[in-house]
């Protein structure tokens, strides 16, 4: 119990008449309109959009009359929303009918009420609207929205006081509208009331935004990128891959194919214009795979897997030794990707460690006799993941069932602390869907190669050729199913994000769609699962290889349209 007790009185208060407000001061005003256009894009707009509150406009400008062609335009790409806001004063009293022209869509409204819709899109056209009863000296607040898709441009509002008039331009000292000495504007395209976003049922159409994107274009120097590296001393290592192709009835001659190269590119870190290209390495065919181990560069190339030395420091590679070899290449299909190393640090002083590649599997014409698909019969090791022992320069299969496995790389560490490799595959034949595996030792993907009997091939495959690896093995669930036609058409290295906030999750290069996805992943039960968003676009080639460079740079390189 208190030790004293408050007593408190309460007298209700008596009504009172509120104060008036203070008077507003008049609002500063001026002739003409209020004229607004803010940037939007792709190319689905067909009517007039709601744009998201709070985004200021990409131009904000005093204007005298509403009559304006496409010079009269600001020069901002199309798609974008216009946005006109004044106060209209008629000078005399009398029943006036608007006509409102646009090259698209457009709307007035006058005190908030739809006066003209003229919406969609189309060329050149006028509209009308009901005559509307309007005094002299009597504002009304008016309102036209307009949308421009592309093409010609034009935007206009006439008014007549009575039918046997003829429509003009409404002039200026019938407009008022307040002064504005900021008119705040920001660049960049503005997000939409209702639109859902870039990578979640909208189209990417550029970079994402915690990237900015450069071009290396060196004259001359047109590669369709098959591998890439960075150097410790941060040169960015270049293989070309200049595939040759078949068509529905034949085979080519990959035997005739001149070997190819990979090139350094000095000073890709700085400015991208003053980048300089030297051929640092020949004799190779179709490199797949580059990773930089000390002094030494690793090439995945069709028949091997190869060390390159520069042993006279002169920049060029000239010392070629064979780490690993001996699986079959007759085939345009039969590729060595890659390459990733893992260092040996259990052991001291460390051993070289081992490198992890993929072999893909052969294919045919699909109009050759006894094709059931393109699948054509394959050799012993391929459509395998294998794991050369660079102390012995041995190798083995560590995975099998794969198809066209365009891709290896490191993802995040599990829960027993073991960083997981992952590959990705390209949908065909036994495969139902394009998607990224764990490489777990042992398993089997799915692929089971054609053991049919092909005799074009009967010379080569007697007995139909040789079936996969590990084929009475049960199937290996993907973790993730990248979907064909919808988020990867040909998903090519996945590469491991290790800072920032989409730490531990993977970016993964798209060949045929373009772009980078972005896989997040989680592991239950010792089995990795996740969803896939599309990341970026903005690239002028579809991305084969993506390869992460000192200073959160990342280098994507591109093969074909």
């Amino acid at each position: 119990m208190l030790g004293s007790l408050l007593a408190c009185t309460l007298t209700l208060a008596q009504p009172s008449v509120p104060p008036s407000p203070p008077a507003q001061p008049p609002i500063a005003t001026q002739p003409g309109v209020t004229f607004r256009l803010y940037q939007l894009e792709g190319d689905a707009i067909k009517a007039i959009p709601t744009l998201k509150e709070g985004q200021t406009p990409n131009v904000d400008e005093l204007r005298p009359v509403i009559d304006w062609k496409t010079p009269d335009f600001p020069k901002v790409a199309a798609p974008f929303l216009t946005h006109v806001i004044t106060t209209l004063t008629p000078p005399r009293t009398g029943y006036y009918t608007f006509r409102l022209t646009s090259d698209d869509g457009s709307r007035l409204t006058l005190d908030g009420a739809l006066i003209i819709d003229h919406d969609g899109r189309h060329g050149v056209t006028a509209r009308q609207s009901a005559p509307q009863a309007l005094r002299a000296g009597e504002a009304r607040r008016l309102r036209i929205e307009h949308f421009d898709s592309g093409g010609g441009r034009a935007l206009k509002l006439e008014w007549r006081a009575a039918a046997d008039e003829p429509f003009t331009v409404v002039p200026p000292e019938a407009f008022s509208t307040e002064i504005d000495n900021a008119r705040v504007t920001s660049p960049g395209v503005k997000a939409l009331a209702d639109a859902r976003r870039p990578g979640d049922g909208s189209p990417v159409t550029g970079v994402h935004s915690s990237f900015t994107l450069e071009t290396i274009k060196v004259e001359g120097f047109d590669p369709m990128v098959g591998a890439m590296a960075v150097t410790p001393d941060g040169r960015l290592i270049v293989g070309t891959f200049n595939p040759l192709q078949r068509d529905d009835v034949k085979l080519p001659d990959i035997e005739s194919k001149p070997a190819d190269k990979l090139y350094a590119l000095s000073g890709a870190l700085g400015d991208v214009h003053k980048v300089t290209v030297k051929v640092c390495a020949d004799g190779l065919y179709e490199p797949c795979g580059l990773c930089a181990v000390g002094d030494a560069l690793y090439v995945s190339h069709r028949r091997a897997i190869t060390r390159l030395l520069d042993k006279d420091g002169d920049g060029f590679y000239e010392t070629h030794e064979d780490v690993a070899k001996g699986w079959a290449a007759w085939n345009y299909h039969q590729f060595t990707f890659g390459l990733v190393h893992r260092p040996d640090t259990e052991n001291v002083p460390a051993g070289p460690g081992w490198l992890y590649a993929t072999l893909s599997t052969a294919m045919a014409p699909p109009k050759w006799e006894g094709m059931g698909t393109n699948a054509a019969p394959n050799d012993p090791l391929r459509g395998t993941a294998i794991e050369v022992d660079l102390s012995s320069n041995t190798f083995r299969v560590i995975a099998a069932g794969l198809r066209a496995p365009n891709g290896i790389g490191w993802g995040p560490r599990g829960v027993d602390g073991q960083q997981s490799l992952f590959y990705t595959d390209n949908q065909g034949a036994w495969l139902p869907s394009n998607h990224m595996g764990e490489i777990v030792d042992g398993r089997f993907f799915g692929h089971f190669n054609n053991s049919n009997l092909v005799p074009n091939l009967a010379d080569r495959f007697p007995t139909g050729g040789i079936a996969s690896t590990w084929p009475d093995r049960l199937r290996a669930r993907p973790a993730l199913d990248l979907v064909y036609g919808d988020i990867a058409n040909s998903p090519t290295q996945p590469v491991l994000i290790e800072h920032g906030p989409y730490r531990n999750q993977l970016l993964i290069g798209e060949l045929t769609g373009g772009g980078i996805r972005r896989g997040c992943m989680e592991q239950v039960n010792g089995q990795w699962q996740g969803a896939v968003f599309q990341f970026s676009q903005g690239f002028s080639v579809g991305i084969n290889r993506v390869a992460w460079a000192p200073g959160g740079v990342l280098f994507a390189g591109g093969i074909g349209a």
